[in-house]
């Protein structure tokens, strides 16, 4: 075996060799399918490392005289000075494996997790064989039957236990029987099964389950598309409870809900397992206006009697259905609704769902398609081509806020996905992006580009969502009416500042979308639909082709046991890196990390009350919800303090002022809030 270092030295292995490595595995193992992911490549050479020398102990060669050049399959390691190659150690032998955790293990290889992490978790070398770990590993990264195949039959030379099909090593079902219902095909997992499945140490005894249903299409040649009916258990991520494959939606939403609602009805409140009685109750539908519309039996959200949550009339302004902005309109009562007293005017039929959840209230104002797929693009496009409203923007504007908004492109932080884009691309915006601008960007990019009218207006929407994404519920709850005020004060002058049709569906439900936070007793954040559509992105990637996409989907989701979910929870990455470096403590301190000792030790400089500034006055002080600018000359004389990673309470968002370059601006991350973290120095 490779001689064994004293333990104070750190060894490091080159990253231009790491990278070659992986792709020397990538040509070797699994062609050249550009497809596969650096993190797959990464995770598939760990593991096929780890079964190589946990059997044949490495192979030194060389000398191993301090300042000489060792090498041991084919890596290189620098001495502790990183100046001249000292010891060749690639993988340590079993005995070092042994004494190591994984993690530590990774970092000494030095993986460059800042530009691909995947999560490792799952390798346990002691209590899982070979099989085990190719096969999660198959399922994690979705790896192609074809660079399956062609991978396990190179390993089963060196493993003959190994078999040579993925789908034997998978057990993957060799049928799957739909049924024909309602205009398609469709199969149920089965409500009890899925609930097992998500029960966890954590999970309480009163579960509450949270629904979703919406279509996505799945080919760009053919009229193919899905409409699962995808469930939450108490927060947890989403999993497939049915899927319905078809040319359109499903004909008859009462045949489409049937099994879901004849189990739930069955188990009558309670499922007994593993010794305990859960409680079930069905909390909320988080859908988008079209599919709420489906499942409720109700008018489409282009109609004169469209809003969900009032009885206001609208009318026909410029070829647009426009509501009120009047705030007093009597409200929908959820035992009229059942009783279908809104016949003729809201509702089209009795919901299958009326008995089994508040058709009202139970269907909550999804934001992410409500704010910002539809306020927040709204407003983009007016001040890109709002023709004879005061809110266009000339040219010029618009090119300064595209360099203000490509300026910023790497420098939010990593929790942020998407980075900002110009505004030119805004057709092509996710919902994400809309979210950023909203909430942190905005605020920022916009001073000196929007009138003071309309920057104004801006903010009112902005802070809003501030309050109501707040995880915090004491916070939420102190500045709730305030919120709807806001949105209130929002709506009344959309009318005035971009034009008689702009109060759409979307504009005038604004008005209620604070209702959602006080029936539900949490933040518009456990109410939204972006863990869905990361789900129904993750169903579309199982389907490899047109044939029979039902069974595709199903034997791959039935491989996981349950387990399936699409990609990593959300975290806090914690890093002395400038854009994940600034936190808030739970005392209410605001710190920038400058280093990180240890997992549990952070030196931080502590940005006292003094030296933060309010960053916007209107609609209130800024300074009252955490967002504060700081002078960059404040934060060189600032002492270094020691705190526990556990002082943290959330992430804020550190970026250069647009207007003055003098300044930083910080913004609480609202939209990830967790206790689940990832340290990186």
């Amino acid at each position: 075996t490779c001689s064994r270092m004293d333990d104070q030295k750190k060894r490091i292995i080159s990253r231009q060799e790491t990278r070659r490595r992986y792709r020397k595995m990538a040509q070797k193992v699994l062609g050249d399918d550009s497809t596969i992911s650096m993190a797959s490549l990464s995770s598939a050479a760990e593991i096929l490392n780890t079964a190589h020398t946990l059997q044949t102990p490495a192979r030194q060669t060389g000398t191993s005289d301090k300042g000489k050049s060792n090498t041991c399959e084919g890596h290189t390691v620098l001495s502790s000075n990183g100046e001249q190659p000292c010891t060749s150690v690639a993988v340590q032998a079993v005995e070092h494996i042994n004494e190591t955790s994984l993690e530590t293990f990774l970092a000494e290889l030095d993986l460059e997790a800042d530009k691909y992490e995947y999560d490792t978790s799952y390798i346990h070398l002691e209590e899982r064989t070979l099989a085990d770990q190719l096969s999660e590993w198959l399922l994690q990264f979705n790896i192609t039957r074809e660079a399956g195949s062609n991978l396990l039959h190179i390993l089963h030379k060196y493993h003959p236990e190994l078999p040579v099909d993925p789908r034997t090593l998978l057990g993957s079902l060799r049928t799957v029987e739909t049924e024909n219902r309602c205009g398609g095909l469709y199969y149920y997992f089965g409500l009890k099964n899925l609930i097992v499945h998500a029960i966890t140490d954590d999970t309480p005894e009163s579960i509450t389950l949270q629904s979703n249903v919406d279509g996505i299409p799945l080919f760009g040649s053919s009229a193919g598309q899905f409409w699962p009916i995808l469930l939450s258990v108490s927060g947890a991520q989403p999993s497939v409870l049915a899927l319905f494959y078809g040319d359109k939606k499903p004909s008859d939403v009462e045949s489409f809900l049937e099994p879901f609602l004849e189990e739930f009805k069955s188990l009558d409140g309670v499922l007994n397992y593993n010794g305990k009685a859960y409680t079930l109750r069905l909390g909320s539908f988080v859908c988008d206006a079209p599919a709420r519309a489906f499942m409720k039996r109700i008018i489409g959200h282009t109609g004169y009697h469209s809003c969900e949550r009032c009885c206001s009339k609208g009318e026909r302004i410029d070829s647009r259905s426009v509501l009120s902005d009047e705030v007093d309109t009597e409200l929908r009562n959820g035992v009229v609704f059942d009783e279908l007293g809104y016949t003729g005017t809201h509702q089209t039929g009795q919901s299958p769902l009326i008995g089994v959840i508040d058709c009202v209230t139970g269907f909550v104002l999804d934001y992410m398609h409500l704010v910002c797929l539809g306020v927040m693009r709204r407003m983009v496009t007016y001040w890109k081509k709002g023709v004879g409203t005061p809110a266009r923007l000339s040219p010029s504007l618009l090119r300064v806020l595209s360099e203000r908004l490509d300026l910023l492109r790497g420098k939010l932080p990593s929790d942020i996905a998407r980075q900002p884009r110009a505004i030119s691309h805004s057709d092509r915006w996710k919902a994400t992006e809309f979210r950023t601008l909203m909430l942190y960007t905005g605020p920022v990019v916009l001073e000196g580009i929007l009138s003071n009218q309309h920057n104004r207006h801006f903010c009112l929407l902005s802070l809003a969502m501030n309050i109501l994404l707040e995880k915090n519920d004491e916070v939420r709850k102190y500045y709730l009416n305030y919120a709807r005020e806001l949105l209130a004060l929002f709506v009344s002058q959309c009318h005035m500042l971009y034009g008689a049709s702009f109060i759409s569906y979307n504009i005038h439900s604004l008005l209620h979308l604070a209702d959602d936070c006080v029936n539900h007793n949490c933040s518009l954040d456990d109410l939204s639909a972006f863990p869905y559509e990361n789900m129904l992105g993750a169903l579309k990637s199982l389907v490899r082709s047109p044939n029979n996409p039902v069974a595709q989907v199903v034997k791959r989701l039935k491989a996981t046991a349950g387990s399936f979910r699409p990609g990593k929870l959300c975290h806090e990455k914690i890093s002395a890196n400038p854009r994940d470096s600034v936190f808030m403590l739970q005392c209410g301190q605001l710190v920038q990390i400058v280093a990180i000792e240890d997992n549990s030790k952070i030196l931080c400089k502590v940005l006292q009350s003094h030296i933060l500034k309010t960053l916007y006055n209107y609609p209130a002080n800024s300074k009252d919800f955490g967002i504060v600018k700081v002078l960059k000359s404040k934060l060189a004389s600032i002492a270094v303090e020691p705190f526990n990673i556990s002082d943290i309470e959330r992430k804020v968002i550190c970026i250069e002022l647009s207007s003055n370059a003098e300044y930083l601006a910080f913004l609480p991350l609202r939209h990830l809030y967790t206790s689940v973290r990832e340290t990186n120095s």
